[in-house]
């Protein structure tokens, strides 16, 4: 495949791309289960509707919207008149198990239909004309509405740019355009839209656009408060003993540790326990159980019914917890150990149908560090 860049606009696209079908295509059984426990970044994904104060939004669409999970918060915790539209099998999963306001197929405007918020996250690189997307979108907007995109940063793509990094933004056969803060610009004024702010982070470009001007705001972030509030709600609301509630209860507890509140934690902590125990008979205190369930390679359909997917995470943030909260350097030892050994486990499921997990990877790597911090305050 070749891969060039226009020299106005800076955008790269590759010149042989053809589309695939997604309304076709089949995943593997078991990648549900692993997107609703592991996969989603459920907190990256909501982060960019703080581009637009929530009190300016009536009415959402999010295009290319998935699994549902923007939707849905949008509709229970922000109060919003919101719908999404996709053409996958994600979305009519995430119609039938979030009950979430979701098209299965693609985006057809109503006539007088407009929106306060048009949103699509990981959109725009896999049209082979986004310009017409963008267009489109535009007219659907209200008055003072406003477009938020996020996409693949382009300007990563340099020869010493980590190699999983710059396969992840190429992702040769399903990104046609790729764009660089400049090229997200030029698209959107050529739309009529004069007001646009492009954030970078990491490797990811995230565009606000509008025909008059927002309030300044911050970096894209998810509210600490009403995506807790999100997470605790909706493990009321559905089923226990199931991938979406192990799902809920992981990010809870993760969202928790991360925000440095460990009263919050440990009762998410225990929600967490107690879905793990109902499904798969495994304990999580116990970082001996874990490894012992993970003691021999296991296919990905073999693992989804022996652990849950977010498993490396579940044993990370136990293992600070028992070194940050509890003082107990030796136990964090264990979780780490456990941590580095279910990433193992997780990596050979995954490749085992093509697939990797970046979270995974990365506190993997993290938990080895870590057990030799913890084995150096227990000596």
């Amino acid at each position: 495949m070749t891969l060039v860049c226009c020299a106005a606009c800076t955008a790269h696209f590759f010149v042989d791309y053809s589309a695939p079908p997604y309304a076709d295509v089949l995943l593997h059984p078991s990648m549900l289960q692993y997107y609703v426990e592991q996969g989603a970044g459920v907190d990256i994904m909501l982060g960019p509707l703080s581009c637009v104060p929530r009190e300016r939004v009536r009415t959402f669409l999010e295009i290319g919207c998935g699994f549902g999970f923007g939707v849905d918060f949008a509709q229970r915790q922000l109060g919003w008149t919101a719908r999404g539209i996709d053409p996958s099998f994600f979305a009519t999963e995430g119609r039938r198990l979030l009950g979430a306001n979701l098209d299965v197929g693609y985006w057809a405007p109503r006539e007088g239909e407009t929106f306060d918020l048009i949103y699509g996250s990981e959109v725009i690189e896999h049209l082979t004309d986004p310009g017409a997307l963008i267009a489109q979108a535009t007219r659907a907007l209200s008055a003072e509405g406003a477009i938020v995109l996020t996409t693949p940063n382009a300007e990563i793509l340099q020869p010493a740019a980590p190699a999983l990094t710059s396969y992840a933004i190429l992702s040769p056969g399903f990104h046609a355009v790729l764009f660089t803060g400049q090229a997200l610009e030029t698209l959107f004024h050529r739309a009529g839209l004069r007001h646009v702010r492009v954030w970078k982070r990491d490797a990811t470009l995230i565009a606000c656009a509008s025909r008059t001007a927002l309030p300044e705001a911050g970096a894209p972030v998810v509210n600490h408060t009403a995506f807790a509030q999100y997470l605790e709600g909706r493990l009321l609301s559905i089923p226990q003993g199931t991938p979406l509630a192990c799902g809920f209860a992981y990010r809870l507890f993760k969202h928790m540790m991360n925000a440095g509140d460990y009263v919050s934690a440990e009762r998410a902590l225990l929600t967490l326990a107690r879905e793990v125990q109902t499904r798969f008979g495994v304990d999580v205190a116990s970082p001996a159980a874990v490894e012992q369930t993970l003691a021999q390679p296991l296919s990905l359909d073999d693992f989804a019914v022996r652990c849950p997917f977010n498993i490396v995470g579940v044993m990370h943030f136990q293992g600070m917890l028992e070194l940050n909260a509890r003082a107990r350097p030796a136990r964090a030892y264990e979780f780490f150990e456990a941590g580095v050994r279910a990433g193992a486990a997780v990596r050979h499921a995954l490749s085992s149908v093509g697939a990797s997990d970046g979270e995974s990877e990365d506190l993997s790597a993290l938990d080895r560090a870590l057990a030799r911090e913890a084995a150096a305050r227990s000596s």
